[in-house]
């Protein structure tokens, strides 16, 4: 099969262009008679490697004649079929309706040959808002000699506008939050109003226009599910979810896979490693997934030099959180409220851009590191709070354009910063971070030449995001077959080697990063969760040809593994590939790492930083411990021991001055003390401090003006 390729004057000005391809019965025959028909045109280039039909200029209407004729004496000649596409392109260019009207002549001549793929229908939004889950609906089912109950449906209360309320069903696991939302009106032959028969009398009555009415009171369960459905058949109130695009148009894209490259980008230039580092975050695991799918979910750590585009790539893919605490992220309660997480009931990818402090952080630190492997933790202070998730969690820092420092000096400081900032147990974040990308030679996004006007960039983001519902389905689909799943948790030996080579040369270099990357290298479920997203996404041009003979296959679980099954062993094919590419960005981000602090300037500059940014009555004790441990060489010190040494570092003057100032401090904020090299901690009313002695020393020696 030879497929000819119409493209848009080698330059390509809209997102998703007209194409016109032609497949050939005989492709040597084909090529043989393009060539010969193409001798003396000088208005089309055939380049036969290519397999491409290029129009190297903007066509005249006589010029176009001339292309008509090739096609006309081209099908005389050999058997062939056309397939034309456009959607969401520049309707302002005029360009574009040049050679728009030249390829819809070309339909219109040989219309028997054509099988017309255009995205033109998109559903509109609805504004939601004051959303609040009212009730679950649970069915009960036998399992052997047990009854079990199985939650069916979610029932939802939601304001349009103030006033009108109307009721969304969605499955049990599927979140919703307010905002856009695409809804869709139940159809009376909906399962949900058969379903209703499984909820309580008390529910029921909630669901009527008129809730005080003394009538509802005294119907049966069938007679108020009998109303609900005539209330609803004359004025719809009940209401599902749907996605942007409608199925059955969605997949009249011929190409999803280079499309999602394409919209992510909108129209720009991004650094090839940032494009394929962020788009793995496209895939995520549907509401149905298992929760045990967050030990293969790639987290990620990413710092690079600034205007690379990570935050436009970020907002089109997930959502977003400026400067969270990880108290925010995971929840938190007092003695008498509770704070629900920003990551509860998530499912999409959720960036942490930069984090801020937070009193309670050990105990949150610890407890985001048991969401990230297990994807659950429960918060015991005060009332305490459950979290439950199944995000991807995407950590990024971003340059201070404000900073005193430069170059390769601030972003490592940046790379340590971050770490600590997620949890001082540098050992276990490594073990749950798939993916790193470090550095500062990232090339800068560079926009379009022509801009994408405003709804090309929605319509863009609209099928964006039903590609991405559709990727993550299909996914979560693979991930509960055993074959991949028996992928999934295979070592990767030969990167664990590399790993062990460059934690030997960070072990004399930088405590922090050394235990990080030694912690990496059990990493490796969460990295091939990262490659198996990347397969599923490589794949997707041939899904797509699939399931558009039955697009609602992709809402019926038993029929989209029968279509799948037939992809598995060539999913993880491309996933040992796509392997092998997340491997070698991380290793390339660690070396890079490494060389830098194989620099001693920057190593003991980055130290340095590190200890002026202190607060100053931490730097006296940090000082104070470094000479009780050198004279006693015990690494558990009670905090009264501490305070003669610390008298030759108090300031002439100031609040602290005296010893028990900064004693007294130090034991009241005694949480925020984040080092991998000394904690403070109380036991039966003593407080102490624990030290790391060999940890503390190295990063002390390279403090000037401390010997």
């Amino acid at each position: 099969m030879t497929e000819v390729q119409a493209t848009n004057f080698g330059e390509t000005h809209y997102k998703t262009v007209t194409v016109l391809k032609i497949k050939a019965n005989d492709p040597d025959k084909f090529s043989q008679t393009v060539n010969e028909l193409l001798k003396s045109s000088f208005y089309l280039d055939w380049q036969g490697n290519e397999t491409s039909l290029n129009f190297p200029k903007l066509l005249n209407k006589k010029e176009e004649r001339k292309v008509l004729k090739f096609l006309k004496e081209l099908e005389k000649r050999v058997e062939f079929e056309y397939q034309f596409t456009t959607s969401n392109y520049d309707e302002n260019d005029p360009e574009f309706w040049a050679y728009d009207r030249l390829l819809r002549r070309i339909v219109k001549e040989f219309a028997e040959h054509f099988e017309i793929h255009e995205i033109t229908r998109f559903n509109a939004s609805t504004q939601i808002q004051n959303l609040q889950k009212l009730f679950g609906i649970a069915e009960m089912q036998e399992v052997e000699e047990s009854n079990t109950f199985k939650q069916i449906w979610s029932v939802w209360q939601a304001e349009i506008v103030k006033g009108l309320k109307v009721f969304i069903v969605s499955k049990p696991d599927e979140p919703l939050q307010a905002g856009q939302l695409y809804l869709r009106k139940l159809s009376p032959d909906h399962p949900f109003f058969n379903d209703l028969e499984h909820a309580n009398k008390a529910n029921l009555q909630e669901l009527l226009v008129n809730k005080s009415s003394n009538a509802g009171r005294d119907l049966t369960i069938q007679e108020l599910i009998a109303k609900i459905k005539e209330e609803h058949e004359r004025e719809p109130k009940f209401f599902e979810l749907v996605q942007p695009v409608p199925l059955d148009e969605i997949f009249k894209l011929t190409e999803p896979r280079s499309f999602i490259y394409e919209a992510l980008a909108a129209g720009g230039k991004v650094d090839p490693r940032i494009l394929l580092h962020f788009a793995v975050d496209i895939v995520y695991p549907s509401p149905s997934c298992p929760r045990k799918v967050m030990e293969y979910n790639p987290h990620a750590i990413t710092i690079t030099n600034p205007k690379v585009g990570k935050t436009t790539l970020a907002s089109k893919i997930g959502i977003v959180f400026e400067r969270p605490t990880v108290a925010n992220l995971i929840g938190f309660s007092t003695a008498d409220r509770k704070k629900e997480g920003l990551l509860h009931d998530q499912y999409k990818t959720a960036y942490a851009d930069e984090f801020s402090d937070s009193e309670d952080f050990k105990e949150c630190a610890r407890g985001l590191m048991s969401l990230m492997e297990k994807g659950s933790v429960y918060t015991a202070r005060g009332l305490g709070i459950p979290c439950v998730s199944k995000s991807n969690l995407h950590f990024m820092g971003n340059p201070d354009p404000n900073n005193l420092f430069e170059g390769e000096l601030y972003y490592l400081t940046l790379f340590k910063k971050t770490i600590e900032k997620i949890n001082t147990n540098a050992r276990a974040l490594g073990s749950r971070i798939g993916r790193i990308l470090f550095g500062d030679d990232f090339k800068p996004y560079t926009p379009p030449e022509n801009s994408l006007d405003d709804e090309t960039l929605k319509r863009q983001e609209m099928i964006l995001q039903t590609i991405s519902y559709i990727a993550s389905a299909i996914f979560s689909t693979f991930f509960n077959v055993m074959e991949v799943r028996n992928w999934l948790s295979k070592r990767i030996r030969w990167y664990e080697e590399k790993l062990r080579v460059i934690h030997q040369k960070l072990r004399e270099l930088d405590s922090l990063v050394a235990e990080f990357v030694l912690g990496h290298i059990d990493a490796y479920r969460h990295i091939r969760g990262g490659a198996l997203r990347l397969a599923v996404i490589e794949l997707l041009d041939e899904l797509f040809e699939e399931l558009k003979k039955e697009p609602q296959a992709i809402k019926d679980q038993e029929r989209l593994n029968a279509i799948l099954s037939d992809y598995i062993d060539k999913l993880l094919d491309i996933a040992e590939d796509k392997l092998k590419q997340i491997c070698f960005l991380n290793l390339e981000s660690l070396n890079r790492l490494v060389k830098i602090l194989q620099n001693d300037e920057i190593r003991q500059n980055a130290a340095a930083i590190e200890f002026s940014n202190l607060p100053q009555y931490v730097q006296i004790f940090l000082k104070g411990v470094t000479d009780h441990v050198r004279k006693n060489g015990r690494n558990i010190i009670p905090l009264e021991e501490v305070k003669p040494f610390l008298k030759p570092h108090l300031p002439e003057r100031g609040r602290y001055k005296y010893p028990n100032k900064v004693l007294e401090r130090i034991a009241k904020n005694r949480q925020q003390i984040k080092f991998d090299f000394l904690q403070v901690d109380e036991r039966s009313g003593i407080i102490y401090t624990s030290v790391d002695i060999e940890k503390l020393l190295d990063f002390m020696k390279s403090i000037r003006g401390h010997k």
